[in-house]
């Protein structure tokens, strides 16, 4: 019969992100049970850890994969429908998001990082919090259902490809529990995952080796939390944020969009097998259009006697870029 460290010690995370054991912990036995005695009482563990998550709960998880070594702090108040993640990849920040329900997410300006930073200046906000919008718009809080505890819990040994082989069960004398389960998955090898209970029932730590070598450890704390919604003053749209980063590339974006439509042209000439002409201008026009779809600030595009002229404006200088398409010896150029 194997001898580990007691509950409480369990639930203290060490430095490393492993749970560490403590001076004072007394050895309890560790007994091996069925997978199915292990996996029902995980189930078990969800209702009591969803019953006291209800009133808000807060996540750290950190781990080492593929990319180097991880970490996310998730801050949930359910009450008022808010919370405020931040991940990070090898000590940088990766991303830091805020979730209200009805208003939507927003995005820090560290999270836009260097890219983002010369248009939050343009719009004179370089420290503004981005609301999303559209495809982006997390209405609610489901983003981060994944990360509650009862959904961590239901998704132990559940994958498509995973087999849980054997399981373990460790009673502490304070009414703490932990469960270790080793799974199989196929065609990638054996996994661990350790799960610790509080004296209700709900979860407090996870603890997952996987077999690629990676680890990762989730510890969940309740009870009431506060999120911060950022003050409209320091918001800017996220339409805003495109519309000066199209800005800023202009001088780029418009030579582009002149070769797009000299391609056209030439493409269209072509199948005709003929030189180009006035419509195979406008299908390079077109084809243009198509590829600006999407942007908030359109370049203006219209033909001219000789061929074509894009002119692309930057509303916050007044700044105008120029390209021409001209009709040259029966081809369209550039220049």
């Amino acid at each position: 019969m194997v001898r580990t460290s007691s509950m409480a010690a369990l639930l203290a995370v060490g430095a490393a992100g492993l749970l560490a054991p403590t001076a004072s912990a007394a050895e309890a036995p560790s007994v091996a049970v069925a997978p199915a005695e292990a996996l029902a009482a995980l189930q078990a563990a969800a209702v009591a850890s969803a019953g006291a998550a209800q009133g808000g709960w807060a996540l750290h998880e950190e781990g080492q994969g593929d990319d180097g070594d991880f970490t996310e702090d998730l801050v949930v108040d359910p009450v008022h429908g808010r919370s405020h993640d931040t991940s990070t990849n090898d000590g940088e920040l990766h991303a830091e998001t805020i979730e209200v329900t009805g208003r939507g997410s927003y995005l820090s300006a560290a999270s836009l990082g260097r890219r983002g930073a010369p248009a939050l200046r343009l719009l004179g906000k370089p420290h503004a919090w981005v609301l999303l919008s559209g495809m982006h718009k997390a209405d609610g809080l489901d983003p981060v259902q994944e990360l509650a505890p009862d959904a961590s819990l239901d998704s132990i040994g559940q994958g498509v490809d995973e087999q849980v082989t054997a399981a373990r069960r460790v009673d502490g004398s304070d009414g703490t529990r932990m469960w270790t389960l080793t799974s199989v998955v196929t065609e990638e090898g054996t996994m661990t995952t350790t799960v610790v209970l509080d004296a209700s029932g709900a979860v407090r730590a996870v603890v997952s080796s996987f077999p690629d070598g990676g680890s990762k450890t989730d510890t969940w704390s309740y009870g009431p939390q506060t999120v911060a919604v950022p003050a409209r003053a320091d918001v800017v749209r996220e339409r805003d944020v495109q519309r000066a980063d199209e800005a800023l590339n202009l001088p780029t974006t418009v030579p582009q969009l002149a070769v797009v439509v000299a391609r056209a042209a030439n493409a269209s000439a072509g199948t005709h097998h003929r030189k180009v002409r006035a419509a195979d201008i406008a299908a390079g026009i077109v084809a243009a259009q198509k590829v600006q779809a999407l942007d908030v600030l359109k370049v203006s595009l219209r033909r001219t006697s000789t061929g074509a002229r894009l002119v692309g404006l930057n509303p916050f200088t007044g700044k105008r870029t120029v390209a021409v398409v001209r009709i040259t010896r029966g081809r369209a150029v550039t220049g």
